[in-house]
């Protein structure tokens, strides 16, 4: 996701030539043998990067200046003589891994992390990358000469490992990662592709847009609102899965293992049950959240071509323990992310307001500003007026009303005045049909969709 500053800012698409950048996960099916290779090849991945943060804290402390590549060097030199198992697998696992030691290490001075750290050995996590110059597919029955209903991937220095499915995309394949989550395996295909392709493979892509806009809002009582009232839930996965959650944290915490870091305590194999149910969970909290956010963000992109959101600061909200839990739980950053990448891929338009734009505050009617609005109250009483209206409903709308004050101001060649003038008309008789008679009376329409 871009990186988007405070001020109001609008997102465009990308040009009708340029190459796409996409990603296929796909789980594998490996016999216990390949298991084990894979395994055995997350831990050599994460040796190489704690060596290689340790060479790179001793290189620094002696005054030299370390970088990848003279760490990579330093460790293939010792290689063959300390670590002979890294022969094992394929080389660009422990060399990837001290390049990501490298970019973090990058991402450090920029600011835009903290210290790297040790990676923990993990029963149900881990990763290491491949080349994808050396990665094959098999498709078709060398001896029968038929297509294969699941196709193989092979993998340096183990074989064909049979995938769940098959790769959707037809382009080039730039590099592999190989992850586990809760005792399952996957393997990620970063690929380029053309437009026709991603438009062939994304039906959101193509369908038929039905609104020229619209504003979003994202909450935790509600996780999408649209100008026009549509309402969506959140799934809330994680508060759904509480109780289980802590059950099975406790009794993890009372099995066998090492409670500090000089601990010698050896793990038993309770607790590597448990650990591996707890990852379970996790990860299926994981799913259920991000397969709703899918469904929905695709939803958004295929039926307007401009969507206005608000600029949210996360980061300081979770910094509140009481909305913390639903923040994260929602996964407001989450939707953001899918709503503009989708977006910017199938020729849309995503606008982000201000930061400090008073979106749920601001009346529609006399445009004032209620200072005093709490978060607990979800309707909006104008203190001016006496406007009354849905907080969420409020706040989408406002921020729809701001694109388009953005648009016009900069003369945007997709949003013309003619095309401003016909949603005025669907504006109007929305507002009509929402709105009581009583307030049609006390309430001048042409005052809250007027620019």
């Amino acid at each position: 996701m871009a990186k988007r500053k405070r001020k109001a800012v609008l997102v465009e698409p990308i040009g009708s030539n340029d190459t796409i950048h996409i990603s296929h996960k796909i789980r594998l099916e490996p016999n216990n043998v390949q298991r084990t290779y894979l395994s055995k090849a997350i831990g050599c991945a994460r040796l190489a990067y704690n060596w290689g943060l340790s060479e790179w804290k001793r290189a620094y402390e002696a005054g030299e200046k370390p970088n990848a590549s003279s760490v990579r060097k330093s460790f293939n030199s010792i290689r063959r003589k300390d670590f002979p198992f890294t022969y094992e697998v394929a080389k660009s696992v422990t060399n990837q891994a001290i390049l990501d030691l490298g970019r973090a290490f990058t991402n450090f001075f920029k600011g835009l992390s903290d210290y790297p750290v040790y990676k923990k050995k993990s029963y149900t996590q881990g990763s290491f990358y491949l080349d994808g110059e050396k990665i094959k597919l098999k498709t078709l029955n060398h001896v029968t000469k038929k297509e294969i209903r699941n196709a193989y991937v092979l993998i340096p220095k183990l074989g064909y490992v049979k995938m769940n499915e098959r790769l959707r995309f037809n382009g080039k394949i730039n590099s592999c990662s190989v992850s586990r989550r809760a005792g399952e395996y996957y393997i990620s295909f970063s690929m380029e592709i053309s437009r026709a392709e991603f438009n062939r493979t994304h039906k959101y892509s193509d369908a038929k847009t039905v609104n020229l806009s619209c504003g979003i809002d994202v909450g935790s009582i509600s996780a999408i609102t649209l100008d026009n009232g549509y309402k969506v839930k959140p799934p809330k996965p994680l508060s759904k899965a509480n109780k289980k959650y802590a059950t099975l944290y406790r009794k993890l915490s009372h099995k066998q293992h090492r409670r500090s870091k000089g601990d010698k305590t050896k793990a038993s194999n309770n607790y590597i049950k448990f650990s591996r149910l707890l990852g379970k969970l996790a990860y299926h909290i994981s799913n259920v959240r991000d397969d709703f956010n899918h469904k929905q963000t695709s939803k958004v992109v295929a039926e307007n071509r401009f969507i206005a959101m608000e600029t949210l600061n996360v980061t300081g909200m979770t910094k509140n323990r009481r909305i913390a839990k639903s923040v994260l739980d929602v996964s407001y950053a989450d939707i953001s992310a899918k709503i503009e990448y989708k977006a910017r891929y199938s020729d849309k338009y995503v606008y982000y307001a201000d930061m400090f734009f008073p979106s749920s505050k601001t009346c529609l009617c006399c445009n004032k500003k209620h200072s005093s609005l709490k978060l607990s109250d979800r309707t909006f009483i104008c203190p001016s007026c006496g406007f009354t209206i849905d907080r969420d409903v409020l706040a989408a709308t406002n921020l729809k009303l701001d694109m388009e004050k953005y648009l016009v101001g900069v003369a945007h060649p997709e949003f013309t005045l003619a095309e401003r003038s016909s949603m005025d008309d669907r504006s109007t008789s929305y507002l009509r049909s929402t709105f009581s008679s009583k307030q049609e009376d006390s309430i001048n329409l042409s005052s809250i969709i007027s620019l």
